[in-house]
């Protein structure tokens, strides 16, 4: 999964995946969590977080990469912990 952020400030980015099956998810580079239930993961990366690679989702069938789905469901102020407008976020799934 990669990022895409308009703030340079952001402490916390909460994100959920969604599709036919999810076997694991991992932090790539930022503290936080990742849990998975009922074919959805939901992580939360924390930090300096910022553009790029945050986490890896690995899936049973590569041949169903189509049908999975990312999106940022919250983000916050590092230090205040403010919520961020969630306008500009992308969060994209690379093969």
């Amino acid at each position: 999964m990669q990022l895409a952020t308009p703030h340079s400030d952001d402490g916390a980015v909460q994100f959920s995946v969604s599709g036919p099956a999810i076997d694991s998810v991992k932090l790539v580079s930022y503290d936080g969590f990742a849990t998975i239930d009922n074919g959805t993961a939901n992580l939360i990366v924390t930090g300096q977080v910022g553009n790029g690679d945050i986490a890896r989702v690995f899936v049973p069938d590569l041949s169903l990469t189509s049908q999975y789905q990312a999106s940022v469901a919250a983000a916050a102020v590092r230090g205040t912990y403010a919520l961020q407008s969630l306008d500009g976020y992308r969060v994209v799934l690379v093969r």
